[in-house]
């Protein structure tokens, strides 16, 4: 039988033969049957098996066998055979023997007599009892490269393999060919296309371990991006018995499935660890004794854990390796640098513990994926979260982190995102006015006594100037949702609330309208001397900040304005 012997003296010349043609139909129908068979079954092995079945018994021949090539390892290895003698699995070099020669060299090999050919080893006859007498090889092409090699062993009639016979094994060899290379396509196809379905499971099994949202003012709130379908970032919060709430937020090594089963085990670990109310230095340290068991393959976990308590507005932390926490208490931003490694690589660690009063304070908590996003010019980092944090401070809570993943996705993000923002407003935001009404003209009189009563309940003083322009502003923006946004259509609706928060009136205008594009809300070129298309520029003098974006809820528009007071009533006019 063939062999993996390297050949040691050049293959002598096969004289011709005269020989009647096959029949062509049958040669035709033989092909028709194989490529039928390729395209009706997925199973390529049970396939190639009944193939090089009809193959030797059309060339008639005693034995068969189909190598296909093993790119992982450059060996050929036998998926299907035919005979006496079971060779199923083996495997020849690429190199060596008669069926690495045909596949390197992608030409087609006949041995009348193996015997007496030095390429030809014995070994696989002596250990299977058969004797191999004549040999014919044809290499299985694609347009690209070799896949394999057909092989023939023996004519049953005890004759040799002549030289017609290897033309109808090459003939035969090339359908094959493209029908396995065709069937391997579709093998992965299915592969895929069975991955992506466990991938979308996998996602939707880790969405359910999120936490529900709750109604606000909850005051912690959290949002994943996975960069792939599945994700390694992960955030957590629980109520406990004593008025607290539990709070986590990690980021496991690598991506992928991995990635995703250990993010699973590290929720479930640290979810029941908190359960006990423990302080979180203690928290992290049980957790960390339990994944040095556990976890195998240099895998870790970046995290962080802690508990706020709504009654004292304290909150109290341990961070394991994630970025900086940024404090914001409405006029500076402080990074406090995690005080230990991650999580799962050394046993026996301690954990610093941060405790906060929170009166007017916000809390971020982020993973690698946020400041590692990347523009044009470079990457987000640090530096970059902290001015977007101060360009949304004015925003509420569930608003500011809506625009922060807005913001985010502009960039380019090639790992998975998450937020922990800790906010509670109670007793700092106080809603001044909220009302709903169809989007008439008629009723823009209405919005603009809203505006006057709230700036008359505001506990800082703003002066009459500045009022002024503040009813102006706020007509202007809701006509401009009239005209623009609903087209004149008088069933539209539009919502106005009025915040104060901080001395800042905050003013949330949104409507139901098809999505506008937000790049191109900006003020206009004053030198374009054109009449109208002026409201922007107006709202942008005017208003010390303001923003256009989507409602968090995902339906129409919403233009949140902010105006400060407090430096209104201290220059006296409208800067």
């Amino acid at each position: 039988m063939n062999d993996n012997a390297t050949p040691k003296t050049a293959m002598a010349e096969v004289e011709p033969t005269t020989k009647a043609p096959p029949d062509a139909q049958a040669q035709l129908a033989l092909l028709s049957d194989l490529t039928r068979g390729f395209a009706s079954s997925l199973d390529i092995d049970d396939t190639l098996k009944v193939a090089i079945g009809r193959i030797c018994d059309h060339l008639g021949a005693a034995a068969g066998s189909v190598f296909l090539l093993d790119a992982d390892t450059d060996q050929l290895v036998c998926r299907a055979c035919f005979g006496p003698v079971d060779v199923l699995g083996l495997r020849l070099d690429l190199k060596a023997g008669l069926v690495g020669q045909t596949a390197t060299e992608s030409r087609s090999i006949i041995v009348q007599d193996a015997a007496s050919d030095p390429r030809f080893s014995e070994v696989v006859d002596a250990n299977t009892g058969f004797q191999t007498r004549s040999v014919m090889c044809a290499p299985l092409k694609t347009a690209d490269h070799v896949i394999g090699v057909l092989e023939v062993l023996n004519k049953v009639d005890n004759s040799q393999f002549d030289t017609d016979d290897l033309t109808l094994l090459d003939t035969l060899a090339a359908p094959t060919a493209l029908s396995i290379h065709n069937a391997m396509m579709a093998g992965d196809l299915v592969q895929q296309q069975r991955i992506r379905k466990e991938l979308k499971l996998a996602r939707r099994v880790q969405r359910s371990l999120l936490p529900e949202r709750e109604p606000p003012p909850f005051p912690i709130l959290g949002v994943n991006l996975p960069a792939r379908e599945v994700s390694g970032d992960f955030y957590d919060h629980f109520k406990l018995p004593d008025g607290r709430i539990g709070f986590t937020i990690g980021d496991v090594s690598g991506k992928g499935v991995d990635a995703a089963f250990l993010m699973v085990r590290v929720t479930t670990l640290l979810r029941w660890a908190g359960k006990e109310g423990q302080p979180p230095r203690r928290w992290l340290k049980r957790v960390n004794e339990e994944m040095c068991e556990m976890i195998s393959g240099g895998m870790f976990v970046c995290a962080a854990a802690g508990y706020y308590d709504p009654a004292r507005r304290l909150l109290t932390f341990a961070n394991a390796g994630l970025p900086p926490v940024l404090v914001d208490d409405g006029q500076s931003i402080e990074a406090l640098i995690a005080g230990a490694p991650p999580l799962g690589i050394v046993s026996g660690l301690q954990f610093e513990e941060h405790q906060l009063q929170m009166d007017s304070k916000a809390a971020y908590f982020t993973t690698d994926g946020v400041v590692e996003a990347r523009y044009d010019n470079g990457q987000l980092g640090v530096d970059g979260l902290k001015a977007m944090i101060r360009d949304l401070a004015d925003q509420l809570p569930r608003p500011r982190l809506g625009q922060m993943v807005w913001n985010l996705r502009e960039h380019t993000l090639n790992d998975d995102t998450t937020i922990l923002l800790i906010d509670d407003p109670i007793g700092d935001v106080q809603t001044l006015a909220s009302i709903g009404f169809h989007a008439s003209c008629e009723n823009l009189k209405l919005a603009r006594e809203v505006v006057a009563d709230a700036v008359a309940q505001a506990t800082t003083d703003c002066p009459h100037c500045v009022e002024d322009h503040l009813l102006l502003v706020v007509n202007e923006a809701i006509a401009n949702v009239i005209r623009h946004a609903y087209r004149n259509d008088p069933d539209g609706r539009i919502e106005l609330t009025i915040y104060e928060r901080r001395g800042k009136l905050i003013f949330y205008l949104r409507d139901y309208a098809p999505r506008v594009d937000v790049s191109r809300i900006k003020p206009r070129d004053l030198s374009d001397c054109r009449p109208g298309g002026l409201g922007v520029n107006f709202i942008d003098s005017v208003m010390d900040s303001w923003v256009f974006t989507v409602p968090e809820d995902g339906a129409g528009n919403l233009l949140i304005m902010t105006k400060d007071l407090r430096r209104s009533a201290q220059t006296g006019n409208d800067e």
